[in-house]
């Protein structure tokens, strides 16, 4: 999601390990429920994890970053309130393991190399995950539902009012054949997969600091990217590990509208907080 992709406050406190290729159920993941009273229980300035402080830099005006269940500060980390969602929902607790706060030097590093498979220990993890950022994104796969962050994010609360709609346009993400995969998790995947694969690979040497100059200069000049600048952070999405969750995201809060513009989530003809975007019907 490109929608305040850049105001890093990143804090690492422990987390558990999870046997190989999935969470252990109570042990890398968290409900709905019990995020929220965590969140609640930091956001009043408890420090959990052997006095971890986890509020001491953190700005509560930043409605995109708070403490995470482990007590590090997370950015885009919340899950879909209850009126969004038609399942119960978990979180996976065991990210952050290379915040760019604590590791600074991974400021500079290629994405792609936070990217790593399941193996004896640890599960399979993406830079969404590793890095504490974007973090939905990783619950989303965790979840096998795309709309994970789609349905986490209420863009009319976000830094990316009006860069994201564009974002999306530009991408050419608010077309039917995308509306049509909002709850196809394996098409949207095999969709995304193919995306990344036809954009070079340009993408697989970028680092967080050449994303965040690429973010930051089109908000800054007017809110709004141009159409490299919105390709570029379709590819640090690739670098991150997946383009599908912006993908997914596009197609359930956006649409083009008769007049010209870009609508959010009501302003379009039968959109739904569960459902999103109605599909269309494709022809065969």
């Amino acid at each position: 999601m490109a929608c305040s992709a850049f105001s890093l406050i990143l804090i690492l406190a422990p987390c558990c390990i999870a046997q190989k290729g999935s969470c252990l159920d109570g042990e890398c993941a968290a409900s709905w429920i019990q995020t929220q009273i965590a969140l609640q229980t930091h956001v009043r300035g408890t420090a959990l994890h052997g006095g971890h402080a986890t509020t001491q830099s953190w700005n509560p005006s930043d409605i995109e970053t708070a403490p995470d269940m482990n007590g590090r500060l997370c950015h885009l980390c919340t899950m879909p309130p209850p009126k969004r969602s038609d399942r119960e929902y978990v979180q996976r607790t065991d990210c952050g393991n290379q915040s760019i706060y604590e590791h600074p030097e991974n400021w500079d590093k290629a994405i792609v190399q936070f990217n790593r498979p399941a193996e004896e220990g640890h599960n399979a993890s993406t830079a969404f995950c590793e890095l504490n950022y974007q973090k939905m994104c990783a619950d989303a796969i965790y979840n096998r539902d795309w709309l994970f962050q789609a349905k986490a994010v209420d863009i009319r609360r976000s830094y990316g009012t009006d860069y994201d709609p564009y974002y999306c346009y530009y991408n050419g993400w608010l077309s039917p054949e995308l509306k049509a995969l909002q709850h196809d998790f394996d098409g949207m995947d095999m969709k995304a997969r193919r995306f990344c694969e036809s954009h070079g690979d340009a993408w697989q040497t970028m680092t967080m600091r050449e994303a965040d100059v690429i973010y930051w200069r089109g908000y800054n000049r007017s809110g709004l990217p141009t159409r490299e600048e919105a390709l570029l952070m379709a590819e640090w999405n690739c670098a991150m590990g997946t383009v599908a969750c912006d993908m997914a995201y596009c197609a359930y809060s956006f649409c083009e509208l008769a007049n010209g513009s870009i609508g959010t989530y009501d302003d379009c003809e039968g959109w739904d907080p569960v459902q999103g975007m109605p599909a269309p019907v494709l022809a065969a």
